[in-house]
């Protein structure tokens, strides 16, 4: 079963209310528009009304999309030119997405990443101001991708969600009115090309706040809010079954279109602690998992879950344990019953340098993990049973050397793979970012440029 993979961005990530322009012009006409369905606590559907003047379905055209024009102005070392997410396909095709001189964009490659064709995304918030709400994107092949991003007009919070169906030469831009705790994108999911989820979040103190997921199932034509929390903030659009109030990233993952998974993590101080929160209708209703608790973590300690992967039955699930900012711990579960129960499996320690692993398995068999620091680095073979260290060589170790951090893991068969590198300058706020690819499983990394 092919494999579906989106990219996430954390409230860390800054852009602002600000509008890019594309390399083309808008084309004039217009496609359906998009309506929102919110379902208040009462469980009754609410159609939004469009607000016109967010250009709701019309269609912006992208010269620079052509695919034979080659734009050489990779992002370099800078405060408004840097890398956020790589989301590679396959061993040939892929996606980057990034700012370049403040822009966001997104950066397609037919080729392995021996060459990159830069997209200046229309409409999408720019960094000429900082504000918390990030630009988010998720393509499910070479020519069908989706952007969001959350705005505020004089009244209203604004979902607004670009859709592609030719590699960016054309966005659809659809905007409408979100319920007020919906205050930017976390995520974006699709599980097929027609059915996806964004996962909304309403931030506040410390990041603490509520999540509203939003569901498509006509390829982003319209969203449907399915459910949403309260308890940390007013919110008058409560549903029941609804994601606890949390302030970490939850990761969410769908198998199908009824089926997902979402991932929390926090400080606990009970044995009763939920590790993952299950729906089978679409997001409409959530249901806690417990997973069984290490020794010794029975109580006081902070943990980070990480996405769960399934291939059919069987699933595979990662969580970092940390007590008392030490003896961290890299836990490994396994499901042979989709997830109706837990099993714990290998135990990797971590230093407390590795405040978050990062994770890419192909399937709930085959996967790797590489500490932001470069340690630990392992693969398994058998969903985490065991691993095999991987000593890294090339251009990846000299980089970590000089303070690079690893921001993100892709592999897409057992040999090939990419890493996305960030290291930012304490002093000037620089950031300076490299992608790597491997093509022997992970041991020799070759820098990857676009100066081809």
């Amino acid at each position: 079963m092919k494999q579906y993979r989106e990219f996430v961005t954390t409230a860390i990530a800054l852009g602002v209310m600000g509008v890019i322009t594309g390399c083309g012009a808008y084309a004039g006409g217009t496609s359906q528009s998009a309506n929102i369905v919110d379902t208040s606590s009462n469980n009754s559907a609410t159609q939004m009304k469009n607000t016109t003047a967010q250009s709701n379905g019309n269609v912006v055209n992208n010269s620079s999309a052509s695919g034979t024009t080659q734009s050489r102005d990779f992002p370099s070392n800078s405060k408004s030119s840097y890398l956020l997410n790589i989301e590679m396909l396959n061993s040939q095709d892929g996606y980057v997405s990034g700012y370049f001189k403040g822009q966001f964009s997104i950066w397609k490659t037919l080729d392995g990443g021996t060459r990159w064709i830069r997209i200046s995304v229309p409409q999408a918030p720019t960094l000429d101001k900082q504000s918390p709400t990030p630009t988010v994107a998720s393509f499910v092949s070479t020519s069908t991708g989706w952007i969001a991003w959350i705005s505020k007009d004089k009244k209203n919070n604004v979902l607004n969600v670009l859709d592609t169906n030719d590699g960016g030469r054309t966005f659809t831009l659809r905007s409408n009115n979100v319920i007020p705790v919906a205050n930017y994108v976390r995520q974006i999911h699709f599980s097929s090309a027609k059915d996806g989820w964004i996962q909304a979040f309403s931030g506040g103190v410390m990041n603490q706040g509520d999540t509203t997921i939003y569901h498509t199932d006509d390829g982003g034509k319209t969203w449907t809010m399915v459910s949403s929390a309260g308890g940390y903030v007013p919110n008058k659009n409560v549903t029941p079954h609804a994601l606890p109030e949390l302030d970490v990233p939850m990761p969410m993952t769908f198998t199908n279109a009824q089926d997902g998974w979402v991932a929390v993590g926090n400080v606990v101080v009970s044995k009763t602690m939920a590790s993952l929160y299950y729906t089978h209708t679409a997001g409409t209703a959530w249901k806690a998992a417990h997973l069984p608790i290490p020794q010794g973590y029975e109580s006081g300690f902070e943990t980070i879950e990480y996405k769960p992967v399934f291939t059919g039955n069987t699933g595979t699930e990662l969580v970092q344990y940390y007590k008392g900012g030490t003896n961290n711990q890299l836990v490994s579960y396994r499901t042979a019953n989709t997830g109706r129960s837990w099993a714990i499996g290998t135990n990797i320690s971590l230093s407390q340098n590795d405040d978050r692993v990062r994770q890419s398995f192909l399937n709930a068999q085959d996967g790797w993990i590489i500490g932001s620091s470069g340690t630990p680095f392992e693969q398994t073979t058998n969903g985490g049973k065991s691993w095999t260290t991987i000593q890294a060589a090339g251009s990846l170790k000299p980089l970590l050397q000089q303070g690079f951090d690893v921001k993100q893991l892709n592999m897409v068969t057992s040999k090939t793979g990419w890493v996305l590198l960030n290291k930012e300058n304490s002093i000037n706020g620089h950031i300076q970012t490299k992608i790597l690819k491997t093509t022997d499983g992970g041991n020799d990394w070759v820098v990857q440029t676009n100066s081809h």
